[in-house]
């Protein structure tokens, strides 16, 4: 059923990385091989042009590949470095943005240690 949607999904937005690089792991997980060479020469180009893809009007850009991706999906090894740099970069925006959050999230809980030993 997947497979049907996000084949529907690339043909209404060929463009859209993150649609195309979905198709391609669900064809991938059910060793569905048919057309999938082609696939991944459309997300090169695609990844050529962008490594973000505008998931939706309202939202940020987003990486195109996830890091799972990223490792699965027949690419070179510079393309595959070039995809988790830019989910890196992502990921430490994100982060830096939630950091005024912090002092109000509670502090966790320390961990005490096994067997019984204590330190004094």
């Amino acid at each position: 059923e997947a497979l049907a949607c996000s084949q529907t999904a690339v043909a209404l937005s060929p463009d859209h990385g993150v649609a195309l690089a979905n198709h391609i792991m669900y064809k991938q997980n059910v060793c569905d091989w048919e057309g999938l060479p082609h696939l991944v020469q459309r997300l090169r180009g695609l990844l050529g042009k962008s490594s973000t893809t505008l998931a939706d009007p309202s939202e940020d850009e987003t990486p195109t590949l996830s890091p799972y991706q990223a490792i699965t999906f027949p690419l070179s090894p510079e393309e595959t470095s070039a995809a988790l740099a830019v989910v890196a970069r992502d990921f430490t925006q994100r982060a830096k943005a939630l950091r005024p959050l912090l002092p109000f999230l509670p502090t966790p809980p320390v961990a005490r240690p096994r067997g019984g030993a204590v330190d004094n």
